[in-house]
Parts: C-alpha cells; structure tokens; sequence
C-alpha cells in the first residue's frame, strides 16, 4: 500500500496520516502542503494507490492518470453526486 500526507504538519488530520500507513505496513510519503496544481502529478509520480483528500482537491485531480488507486476518502466538505458518480466511472 502506498500513501501520501498531503497535510500540513500543525492539523490534527496529519497525525491520522501519519498513524495509517504505520499501523498497516504502509509506505508514507510526506509532501507537506501540496499546491492544487501539484496534487494530481504528486499522486501519479508516487504512484498512490490511498488517498484522504478533500472534495475540493479530490475535483481537481483526474481519475484517469491514477490507475493505481484503489481507496479514496473524503474528509472536511461535502461530498457532491456529481464528484462521486465522476469517480466511480473510474
């Protein structure tokens, strides 16, 4: 399993992200803060295949240029129809 904290260092979240991989034998890798623009191609450069992202990062990102990912959460936001049914056609 491969996973990403995408969080920044003083949010609670990031202790969840950090504890996660480590409990599962998971390989973390720490970005920090990512700009929105970096999401996507730090996902696919990784290759992540479990994310915790927002709603509003999880838009931005394309399903398709992730063919790893096999577990996506969402936390922080509501979650539309719309970015779900887009997702699942993945």
């Amino acid at each position: 399993m491969k996973v990403i904290d995408l969080t920044g260092f003083e949010l609670y979240a990031h202790l969840v992200d950090l504890l996660f991989p480590l409990c599962v034998n998971a390989r973390l890798t720490i970005s920090g803060e990512a700009r929105e623009h970096e999401v996507g191609r730090m996902l696919s450069v990784h290759e992540i295949n479990v994310i915790t992202l927002t709603p509003a990062l999880l838009a931005i990102v394309e399903p398709q240029v992730l063919p790893r990912l096999r577990a996506v959460t969402t936390s922080g936001e509501s979650l539309s129809q719309t970015l779900v049914e887009r997702w699942l056609q993945k």
